[in-house]
């Protein structure tokens, strides 16, 4: 049955038997536990879907499946939490029935697959708002992360080191204060691989977090001293993405202020010399600050 579950003329006669389904994911037989597990998956699609599998009892089967050894079953139950959560309001209902702290204890797993949407599932949740980042440092959730950001090898697990090197991104750029994340200063070896990426959303996210970073007098100066950090942005700042190009000028217009960044980005004399998306006013003042 559930090699049949995407097919979409099975949809209707399968979502009138999901209470079935939602009973045989609690099942004892891990088996049976996968089996219903794709089927949920699957019906777990558009918002109208969500809505009614929700009330029909989903998430707390779902938290069961979180909590369960196998890493197949594990895998499952966040594709169905990543679906779950998209309807306006359900990461929120999802979060008060305690999805936060499951997903901060998948942390400690040895699946790559798990950990990759564990790790993605965290930021989606995080972004809800300060509380939720604060929920998520409280509970251990920073100190867990931070080794998957700052410690794996980049060639062997680039994606989960890039995505939780974009939870850090969030967790700065969405509570009021970087103060409890900044208590550990490896987190600026992420940030800079983000904006070393070759995709932009990542150049972008870890662009904005370093220039939020910049903007506290505490950390500034932290932040400048980072390795290579102003030979890298200005290799961003001729970007042919506006919103790059923007905040890559931004994050070097606060942090030109040390001599070792103003050494650095002075390579990018002629780009000041040129019309573009950032005003020749803004150039003309970071032209007067190299001289």
């Amino acid at each position: 049955m559930a090699n049949i579950s995407d097919l979409e003329s099975s949809m209707g006669p399968l979502f009138e038997s999901r209470n079935v389904f939602l009973k045989e994911a609690q099942s004892q037989i891990i088996e049976h536990k996968i089996q219903a597990s794709v089927v949920l998956g699957n019906l777990a699609r558009g918002d109208e879907n969500c809505i009614t599998l929700a009330k029909d009892g989903l998430v707390p089967v779902l938290l069961n499946l979180l909590e369960t050894a196998d890493a197949r079953v594990q895998h499952l139950g966040l594709g169905i939490a990543r679906n779950l959560s998209l309807p306006a309001g359900h990461r929120q209902k999802l979060l008060d029935a305690g999805i936060l702290q499951k997903l901060i204890a998948l942390l400690g797993s040895r699946n790559a697959h798990v950990l990759l949407m564990v790790v993605g599932l965290i930021r989606h949740f995080i972004l809800l708002g300060p509380q939720v980042c604060l929920n998520f440092i409280e509970k251990n959730g920073l100190s867990l992360l931070l080794p998957f950001a700052t410690e794996l090898n980049v060639e062997e697990h680039k994606r989960i080191l890039y995505e939780s090197a974009r939870v850090l991104a969030a967790l700065i750029l969405t509570l009021d204060t970087p103060e409890l994340v900044m208590k550990d200063t490896d987190i600026l070896k992420p940030l800079v691989q983000l904006v070393q990426s070759d995709y932009e959303i990542l150049q972008l996210e870890g662009l904005r977090a370093i220039s939020r970073l910049a903007d506290f007098e505490e950390y500034k100066c932290i932040v400048a001293k980072a390795e290579g950090l102003g030979t890298i942005l200005a290799s961003r700042v001729s970007s042919s993405n506006k919103q790059v190009e923007e905040a890559s000028f931004e994050a070097i217009e606060k942090l030109v202020f040390d001599e070792g960044i103003k050494e650095q980005v002075r390579t990018i004399q002629p780009y000041l010399q040129t019309e573009g998306n950032v005003s020749l006013e803004r150039k003309k003042k970071l032209v007067a600050i190299l001289s």
